[in-house]
């Protein structure tokens, strides 16, 4: 049976309800197999009036550039107290991130966002360009 990791990329925490983006750490595409990610999103929406999310991958750690247009970007006006989505996407860059932006008044307002995915090899990944055996 195939070993999934998940990778804790952004805890708890209130977002920002200024507009601006609070991101989640980077994955590298490299240790994932097929370059295929499933993206967790878990909101509260406490007093926010939306979340807007963006999915994000480019050639550098930190990426800015945005996957797709318009309908790649998630928005949604929130109507329930908590909500779930969960995305897979295949990423053809080095490193992708997700950000998250509330929009509105943030009191009482988080998001958790986990990367679940299939190591690249289960003997060898790659790690900033080295090659590195696992056990």
């Amino acid at each position: 049976m195939a070993t999934r990791t998940t990778l804790a990329a952004r805890t708890t925490a209130i977002l920002t309800g200024s507009g601006t983006a609070d991101y989640a750490a980077d994955l590298d595409m490299n240790l994932t197999l097929d370059n295929e990610v499933t993206v967790e999103i878990t909101a509260t929406k406490g007093s926010l009036t939306n979340i807007i999310t963006g999915f994000h991958a480019g050639a550098a750690a930190t990426p800015t550039g945005t996957i797709g247009t318009g309908a790649a970007i998630l928005t949604e006006t929130l109507t329930d107290a908590t909500w779930t989505r969960v995305v897979t996407l295949r990423v053809h860059e080095r490193y992708f991130r997700v950000s998250v932006t509330g929009t509105g008044t943030n009191t009482s307002s988080d998001a958790v966002i986990n990367y679940y995915y299939q190591p690249a090899t289960p003997a060898t990944q790659v790690v900033n360009g080295v090659a590195k055996v696992t056990a």
